[in-house]
């Protein structure tokens, strides 16, 4: 056992959990199937984090804390481990970039085109918020208007971007807001931006792209 078992009280973790690190002066116990930090003398579970910004709820078990940066400290917040301005108990960072810098060459003529994809996790930062969520695409090409760029979100909306636009224009840099004031927690998972160029001669490349959450 990793623990100290005075405290036990009789069920096991589950198995996927990782023990947290437990402060001086506690150690660590089994409690109610989770792992738990406890005081030796009286049992009683000691909290992680600090509780000014607590909601309530308490986050599921086998999550676990974020290390917060100075400044900052680690609440409960609808169910999930959430690092907040001790003051304004919000998120310090009010704006969240996830970017790919992977360049892919955009096949020419090409209906089937290419992918490209983005992973979202904002768990972190609590369920409670909601924020705008935008999108950055940086592409080179000889012939915008050859192109189609859409974007595909984590529950499978897809929104075409540029549909064959822009007359003999080059290269193409898009910024646009897919949504707005939205439960952060829907933001999660994987985006998938599908490029394709439908017409012969001009060629060009997928340069960069970024999910963008502005936290409201």
């Amino acid at each position: 056992p990793l623990r100290d078992d005075r405290c036990d009280d009789g069920t096991d973790p589950m198995c996927a959990m990782m023990p947290p690190d437990c402060p001086d002066g506690t150690i660590l116990a089994y409690v109610s199937h989770c792992y738990e930090c406890v005081d030796p003398e009286t049992c009683q579970v000691v909290p992680l984090r600090d509780d000014r910004c607590d909601d309530g709820t308490v986050p599921v078990c086998t999550m676990m804390p974020p290390d917060c940066p100075d400044g900052t400290i680690l609440a409960y917040v609808n169910h999930c481990f959430a690092c907040l301005d001790p003051e304004t108990c919000r998120p310090v960072a009010n704006q969240m970039d996830f970017t790919n810098n992977q360049k892919v060459d955009i096949p020419d003529a090409d209906p089937a085109g290419i992918t490209s994809t983005i992973e979202v996790g904002v768990m972190t930062t609590g369920q409670a918020f909601h924020a705008d969520v935008s999108v950055d695409i940086r592409i080179g090409h000889t012939y915008a208007s050859d192109l189609v760029v859409g974007l595909t979100d984590p529950s499978g909306n897809r929104v075409v971007l540029w549909d064959r636009e822009g007359g003999s224009q080059q290269d193409l840099i898009l910024s646009s807001v897919i949504m707005t004031d939205q439960p952060m927690h829907l933001f999660n998972g994987i985006w998938t931006l599908d490029i394709s160029d439908l017409a012969q001669v001009d060629t060009g490349t997928l340069e960069n792209w970024s999910i963008n959450l502005t936290i409201r």
